[in-house]
């Protein structure tokens, strides 16, 4: 499918429900003159860059159906709302950009069970709460992946969570008593 040239493209309006049937697809792709035709097309796709292409609207929770994918780069678009949960399901994935949009809220907890994951860029968003724990994202310890992510935490960050730190424990668990004076 060939989009035409636009100024934005919105992902909130264009139906993703076809991905379901993508086995049914066929492509002809035509290379140095050699028409070559396949089916099942996206079993093969293996790397998806839509960078730098004015998308906007949330990630669409169909591309977790690629799960093929080794590289994902949906860096400098205008892309908001969270990331989809089933991210964690391209367990093939290595590459991961999202740097340079909009998108809030968690890191879904289910990033941390992409074992292959060597390469991941999610600064310059609004992301918050704690960086998830896990065996790959712990090799992923350089702050420069979540920079400009001001409500972000965790071990990755000198930004420690809350949670993180050592409660001091009263010894007096009596009533508090406050005023205020006027």
């Amino acid at each position: 499918m060939v989009l035409p040239r636009m100024d934005v493209i919105s992902l909130k309006s264009y139906n993703y429900k076809h991905l379901l049937w993508w086995d049914v697809e066929h492509l002809t792709e035509v290379m140095k003159g050699r028409f070559l035709e396949c089916t099942s097309t996206l079993s093969f796709l293996v790397n998806l860059d839509l960078s730098s292409n004015k998308l906007e609207g949330q990630i669409p929770e169909e591309l977790t159906f690629l799960t093929g994918l080794i590289g994902l780069n949906l860096s400098r678009n205008q892309l908001s709302g969270m990331m989809p949960e089933k991210m964690g399901e391209l367990e093939v994935l290595e590459s991961l950009d999202l740097s340079l949009n909009e998108l809030s809220g968690l890191i879904p907890s289910s990033l941390s069970t992409l074992t292959k994951l060597s390469h991941l860029n999610l600064s310059y968003n609004n992301f918050s709460g704690q960086i998830p724990n896990g065996n790959q994202l712990q090799t992923l310890d350089d702050p420069s992946i979540y920079a400009d992510n001001p409500l972000l935490c965790g071990t990755s960050l000198l930004k420690k969570c809350l949670d993180d730190e050592p409660r001091q424990d009263n010894k007096d668990n009596g009533p508090k008593i406050g005023c205020l004076c006027l």
